[in-house]
């Protein structure tokens, strides 16, 4: 019978992991699994470098006793700008309920430990115990050289620094709104009773119903300062309310207001000429009065004795800073404040004029306010975009921004993006061909367009073509405590996630990388004993692997939180992917520990599923990576040395009970080793690549191809293999 002859060449691995396709369907330039390995645009693929601590790290002088790291939240924020100095960036780091700062000026982060903390104690919210708060993350935004900080267990706050003085400032910022709901009196609103109830009292001066004197013989009552100082003053009297009582014998309804009954003559209130007006059965403008958004004290803010202060437990989980303004996000309730011209007003979540009164009422675009979100579940993030706000809840997406493309206090518009929700808001990461997340039906990407009659938001779930699979099979535990960063040097995305459902929560084992500029996914693992990688951020400067052998790898401004063990603590350092050695964390022990690179391809098939494929020898290429021979133990050895194992799979053998495993064998070999002398130490052999011929033995159906790494201290920089097929020609 004759046979079939076919060559072909593999190497393109820039599809990355693809798990979304069947036995007899997988894609070209694309493999099945994939571990610790480097795409390169070019095509290539690499091992990845050893996760390692930065140059002249330190330990952290503060520690977590190891029995206690599943109590504390830990998290991480880039304060840009500190004290409006464009040269000055802080790492903030909270780890339970105390925050650090690491000036970020020098390589060694470490080592900018300031001497300032913040124990977030005081700032509890009611009713809040230690324990939750711990367990509680923060959210963080800075704006105008400030800090601002919320947390869902927690008073909101503002740190600002003193260069000066080296020094921080802590204040608690009160939410502040008008209120424009007032009491339930039980009266319709054109109704008029005889007896003037203390709910029914508050809604009428609510309504504007106050002397506009301001004789100073009303009652005393509170009133707060920006950052909630809490000041008394002796308010108007209830002059108009009287006047109307003593000529109507009745106390006027919450339909009217007072002022647009005035005496020509003396610019008085006529409450007989106000009888003469209609105003129907609704109702009158409200929001005279000013109050805290979670502790509505209604006597303390009206002088009104006997009403009950309505207080709630809840607090905002997210904060942004977009728009010049400070913007909180609760439950479904989203508030901005008015424009940040100085910073008492990062609470001040209203309009500036009192809209019940005769001269000034209007809204002007710089004011503040509070936009409710009815069907919004829990606001989870916050995320500036086209001008206003992503609100990431549990149950959707929404868009706060404005008609004419810039969001303001006159132009508002709230638009539902998507129905899809998600549970882990730290996933979120703003990238540069869009914003990214993981959301309950897979890993979406969202492109924002802006045009004249709006904005409009395109999101595509990126992962249900490429690694769906792999995607569900993250622990749901895992999701809320997902991280990700964005890293604009190489523009890659990386999420980290645990794989333990039961592990520390912000102990990372998995990182999952997303090349955008390839929209290509690679996977990396690291051990879950020993240092652990605890958070993520970026640099303000490029963090260089330092290795001078794989001129392939981009400097990063990725480096990582890491909790190191320490006897019966965990104290903190930072790393990043350093180590040409290609162990992870050589510096803790001096050994380090291994990890597995390898790559395994898709099924092929030669578009022919029927014949059976025979392959006597398969050609191997990797890039040389020895550059020179050094001195070791006496004697010279290579420097940068790789290692590859090869191994052939047939038939869609998924283990070694088929008997359709091939042996592994070494494939990365050179042909003769280059003479050298102690006057030339260079390792050259006169050509780039290594080309191995290696023997396969077995046939079938379709084929596969694995490579993977041999140990510690061995690289391999993979360019491709090419194979001569052989076949019948009938099945």
């Amino acid at each position: 019978m004759s046979r079939a002859v076919a060559n072909k060449l593999y190497r393109n691995f820039t599809k990355g992991l693809i798990t979304e396709a069947s036995l007899l369907t997988y894609p070209e330039n694309s493999c099945i699994d994939l571990d610790n390995c480097i795409l390169y645009r070019k095509g290539t693929l690499s091992r990845r470098m050893g996760a390692g601590f930065e140059d002249s790290y330190a330990y952290s002088t503060h520690n977590v006793s190891t029995s206690e790291l599943g109590t504390k939240a830990i998290k991480e924020f880039k304060w840009e700008a500190v004290g409006n100095d464009i040269n000055v960036n802080f790492l903030v780091k909270q780890i339970g309920t105390n925050i650090y700062f690491y000036d970020m000026a020098g390589t060694a982060i470490s080592d900018g430990l300031k001497s300032f903390t913040v124990n977030m104690s005081a700032l509890f919210a009611p009713n809040v115990s230690v324990t939750e708060a711990a367990l509680c993350e923060l959210s963080f935004a800075s704006g105008k050289g400030n800090l601002f900080i919320v947390g869902e267990k927690y008073e909101p706050a503002l740190v600002s620094y003193d260069a000066a003085t080296d020094t921080i400032e802590i204040k608690r910022i009160y939410i502040q709104i008008r209120d424009f709901q007032g009491l339930k009196d039980g009266l319709a609103n054109d109704e008029e009773p005889t007896t003037l109830s203390a709910a029914h009292n508050y809604n009428l001066m609510n309504q504007g119903w106050v002397n506009p004197e301001n004789d100073g013989t009303g009652a005393t009552h509170q009133y707060f300062g920006p950052f909630g100082e809490v000041d008394v003053t002796v308010g108007p009297s209830q002059l108009p309310i009287t006047q109307y009582f003593a000529h109507a014998n009745r106390y006027p309804g919450n339909n009217k207001q007072w002022w647009v009954a005035k005496k020509a003559a003396d610019n008085k209130f006529d409450p007989a000429l106000l009888q003469t007006f209609y105003f129907g059965s609704g109702r009158a403008p409200r929001g005279h009065f000013v109050v805290n958004a979670f502790f509505k004290d209604y006597s303390a803010v009206s002088g009104v004795s006997g009403l009950v202060a309505q207080q709630t437990s809840q607090r905002p989980t997210s904060t942004a800073f977009a728009t010049g303004r400070v913007w909180y996000a609760c439950q479904s309730t989203v508030y901005y404040s008015q424009i940040l011209s100085d910073t008492s007003k990062a609470g001040l979540c209203y309009q500036e004029a009192d809209p019940t009164s005769e001269d000034i009422s209007d809204l002007v675009a710089t004011d503040g306010g509070a936009i409710e979100i009815p069907e919004m579940g829990k606001a989870l993030r916050l995320v500036p975009a086209a001008g206003g706000v992503l609100v990431f809840a549990n149950n959707g997406i929404w868009f706060v921004g404005g008609a004419g493309g810039g969001f303001s206090a006159l132009d508002l518009t709230v638009q539902k993006v998507s129905g899809i929700g998600t549970e882990s808001p730290n996933s979120i990461v703003d990238g540069r061909e869009g914003i990214f997340w993981f959301s309950r039906v897979g890993i979406q990407g969202m492109e924002v367009q802006s045009g004249a009659s709006g904005n409009s938001f395109q999101i595509t779930t990126i992962s249900e073509q490429t690694i769906q699979s792999y995607y569900v099979d993250i622990p749901k535990e895992s999701i809320p405590y997902v991280k990700s960063v964005y890293d604009p040097a190489t523009n890659v995305i990386q999420w980290l996630w645990n794989s333990s459902p039961t592990g520390t929560h912000y102990h990372y084992d998995r990182i999952l990388n997303l090349d955008l500029t390839l929209t290509a996914f690679f996977p990396f693992s690291l051990s879950s004993t020993g240092p652990q990688i605890c958070g993520v951020f970026l640099t303000p400067y490029l963090n260089d692997t330092g290795s001078p052998y794989n001129s392939s790898l981009k400097p990063t401004f990725i480096k990582y939180a890491v909790s190191v063990p320490q006897g019966s603590v965990n104290k903190f350092t930072f790393g990043f992917f350093r180590d040409y050695t290609f162990a992870d964390w050589k510096d803790y022990d001096g050994v380090g520990y291994n990890y597995l690179s390898y790559i395994e391809s898709g099924y092929e098939l030669l578009e022919d599923a029927m014949r059976n494929k025979s392959v006597t020898y398969v050609f191997c290429y990797f890039r040389r990576t020895e550059e020179n021979y050094v001195a070791s133990g006496g004697d010279y050895e290579a420097d940068n040395p790789s290692s590859c194992l090869f191994q052939v799979k047939w038939d869609w053998a998924s283990s070694q009970v088929g008997n359709k495993y091939s042996t592994k064998v070494e494939a990365y070999r050179h042909v003769r080793l280059p003479m050298f002398d102690e006057d030339n130490l260079e390792f050259d052999t006169g050509f780039p690549i290594v080309i191995s011929k290696n023997k396969v033995r077995g046939n079938g159906r379709a084929i596969q191809f694995r490579f993977e790494s041999n140990g510690i201290g061995k690289d391999f920089d993979l360019l491709g293999w090419s194979v001569p097929y052989s076949g019948g020609t009938a099945p």
